[in-house]
């Protein structure tokens, strides 16, 4: 069901979040968009950024010379 108008503006973080996790959950990208009154392209560029950061936090780092030292 759609939200009321006053529901609908800038979103936070958290909203965005939830939004593009109904994606990956398996909602459409049209319902979402009708119920959240955003534009399909918008979604898409929310879930884009988030796999995105997702991505980056799985990576593992580089090992240092300090890493060596502790290893030693």
């Amino acid at each position: 069901m759609a939200k009321q108008k006053e529901d609908r503006g800038r979103f936070s973080s958290k909203r965005k979040m939830e939004a593009v996790l109904r994606l990956l959950k398996g909602e459409t990208l049209d319902a979402v968009s009708r119920d959240l009154g955003v534009t399909a392209a918008k979604l898409s560029e929310w879930r884009d950024e988030f796999l995105k950061s997702a991505e980056a936090g799985l990576k593992s780092r580089e090992p240092s010379a300090a890493d060596d030292e502790n290893l030693r």
